[in-house]
């Protein structure tokens, strides 16, 4: 067993302010507790505290009503079982040491989250998903244990117990996670990635059910076309055991872009916001290297992760993301939304497609198999959520659900709706448990 400590850096929480990814809520006075001595005192005395990671969750479930934070940036250690494909390692590690520690011996987590920043026991309560079309994708099934810190003491958990779908998606309302033990699977330190221009919302459909059983990585990008259609980029990839230097692409060239965009958080968005994103998600469809590429896995499964200052494009406003699982039988439905997307007044700045064909063990998280829409908007006001909210009436009808980790706006009311039998699974079981009564849990579960 190898082990190995690292030190980890909270982006997105400081000592001086809390925000999270999509920095539409944000608390300027934060009290943060670190020591695990400081917050077993906070559940003794039954005080309400917030548990924040890497703080990469797009809307208000870090943010403490009583302004309490649990930092976990000293719960970083990881141990690798080489032999046994298994990672033991802290709540607070990040996926980036993560990967650090584990690509040399040729080991992956089975589940790589959309940003390196998140940390695993964050990804354990959002039960994260990633772009993976090898099982398991789904957080929650590829966990054997962990260990859980709340009002009633320490306790491990498996995959058996109860508390284990209450704690798998539960937005971190069961306690503190930590010491997590989970499947890691084979992989190579670089990836050939292929990029295809799709012409038709059908033929991308047919193609991403074709890879499942030839590639390991999958996403597509979609845009709206000067003829007000839908455009689609598909980038897969599969291991290599070619290492090959990278050329100075649109992938190189990104990391300059960050110096640029800082001072774009403190302004409001305008048209400049928009036409700065519209060029760099034209730029990944322009790029003349659609050939099959040899990349760094890191560069080839999040590639936007290069631009560290994306979510300031957004401005001072912040962004919400809309994201959506619809089941396979209404891929027509599925295009008849983003249609109507098209057709409103209300521009996204990114969309990506993938597929699940797992069901989450937890209770709120990737409860079916279907089509994983993800949406970025800049945050417009009432009547933007206004429209959201007419999709969802429509999503409902087709059976889907809301991912809860990016939510930002649903109601107690409508939470239940998306959910029935397992919202009340989990609300039973909340006063137990629950002292991270962040804003997110206040307004899904009346707290």
């Amino acid at each position: 067993m190898i082990l190995k400590k690292i030190g980890i850096k909270v982006k997105f929480a400081s000592k001086n302010r809390v925000h999270g990814w999509g920095r539409r809520f944000t608390d300027d006075k934060p009290i943060f507790v670190e020591e695990i001595s400081g917050l077993k005192q906070e559940f003794l005395t039954l005080n309400q505290i917030s548990i924040v990671g890497g703080a990469t969750s797009y809307g208000d479930s870090i943010l403490s009503n009583s302004r309490k934070y649990f930092s976990t940036k000293l719960h970083n250690s990881i141990a690798i079982d080489v032999e046994n494909a298994v990672a033991i390692c802290g709540g607070g590690l990040t996926f980036r040491e993560l990967l650090a520690a584990s690509l040399p011996f040729g080991l992956i987590p089975c589940v790589i989250p959309g940003t390196y920043s998140a940390t695993v026991g964050g990804a354990v309560a959002v039960d994260a998903h990633g772009k993976s079309l090898l099982a398991p994708n789904c957080m929650s099934n590829s966990i054997l244990q962990f260990k859980l810190v709340n009002v009633m003491g320490e306790q491990i958990v498996k995959p058996e117990d109860e508390l284990f779908k209450l704690t798998c998606g539960g937005l971190g309302s069961t306690g503190f996670i930590d010491e997590i033990h989970f499947k890691l699977r084979k992989s190579t330190e670089y990836l050939c990635e292929e990029r295809i221009r799709v012409d038709g919302f059908a033929k991308l459909i047919d193609l991403m059910f074709e890879n499942q059983t030839t590639k390991e990585f999958q996403v597509a990008l979609l845009r709206f076309g000067k003829a007000r259609d839908i455009e689609s980029l598909l980038i897969t990839s599969v291991s290599s055991n070619e290492n090959r230097k990278e050329g100075r692409d649109f992938l190189t060239w990104t990391r300059y872009l960050s110096l640029f965009l800082f001072p774009l958080k403190y302004l409001p968005f305008t048209v400049l916001n928009r036409k700065i994103i519209d060029i760099a998600v034209n730029l990944q469809f322009a790029s003349r290297e659609f050939s099959p590429q040899i990349r760094p896995l890191v560069n080839c499964i999040n590639p936007l992760e290069r631009i560290k200052s994306w979510h300031f494009l957004h401005g001072r406003e912040g962004l919400t993301q809309w994201q959506r699982t619809i089941p396979f039988q209404y891929t027509y439905e599925l295009e008849m939304i983003l249609q109507e997307i098209l057709s409103s007044r209300f521009a996204p700045t990114l969309i990506t497609l993938k597929t699940l064909h797992e069901t989450s063990k937890g209770n709120l998280g990737f409860v079916q198999p279907g089509w994983n829409l993800a949406i970025d908007f800049n945050y417009e006001g009432e009547v933007f959520l206004d429209f959201l909210k007419k999709l969802d009436s429509q999503i409902q009808a087709m059976h889907g659900k809301p991912y809860l980790a990016k939510d930002d706006y649903l109601s107690s009311d409508e939470c239940k709706r998306f959910f029935s039998k397992r919202y009340f699974d989990q609300e039973q079981n909340m006063n137990r448990y629950v002292r991270n009564a962040s804003k997110q849990l206040e307004r899904l579960f009346m707290l």
